[in-house]
């Protein structure tokens, strides 16, 4: 199945000519608004607004993405892609488009190596990469110890010797020759196979 391309327009607008949706659900933390506000500052626009034409807002032009930014540059000229959606198509991408985002899982090994090689010169940003790469290594370190294989093998509570290793050796020989000597019969109701005496 292709999906249909629901992108009606792409428009250069000022953040403040958009809606706010009232159905936002996302709480921005200060923290987050630091690091979004110095990502702004070091690297600039980088990223759109979604918006669509809202009925229930007299077909206003209403965010379903892009709120923290609106309040962070309200006066910065974004692009903005106009959805051709219903409202019950925007509340269901408003409702779905960050959790299903936040399903992606992570690679942390590949992760720590960009985090090794970044460098910022805003702060906020840069204790953002900071408390990533600690979040990094801790992960690193407990999936590295979450198995420790016993490479000694143990008998009962001691160490396994060369004598048990013979001893072993010779039980399941001495058990080989005997099966040879029995007859091998199938039970007929379960179809197991069983070695009797001939």
């Amino acid at each position: 199945m292709t999906p249909r391309n629901r992108v009606a327009e792409v428009l250069q607008l000022p953040a403040t000519e958009l809606k706010t949706n009232e159905g936002n659900w996302r709480l921005h933390p200060a923290a987050q608004g630091e690091t979004v506000r110095g990502l702004l500052d070091e690297i600039g626009i980088a990223d759109r607004l979604l918006a669509y034409r809202s009925e229930r807002e007299g077909g206003a032009l209403v965010l379903i993405d892009g709120h923290l930014r609106r309040e962070l540059a309200p006066d910065a000229i974004w692009t903005v892609l106009v959805l051709d959606l219903s409202d019950a198509e925007a509340d269901l991408l408003l409702t779905a488009l960050d959790p299903t985002a936040a399903m992606a899982e992570t690679n942390h090994r590949r992760l720590q190596s960009l985090l090794d090689g970044i460098r910022a010169s805003n702060q906020a940003v840069t204790t953002f990469l900071n408390a990533s790469s600690a979040r990094v290594a801790e992960s690193l370190a407990a999936m590295t110890s979450a198995y420790k294989p016993n490479l000694e093998p143990v008998l009962g509570t001691r160490l396994v010797e060369a004598g048990d290793v013979e001893r072993a050796k010779e039980k399941l020989d001495t058990y080989y020759q005997r099966e040879q000597e029995l007859e091998k019969v199938m039970c007929p109701h379960c179809g197991g196979q069983f070695y009797l005496d001939g």
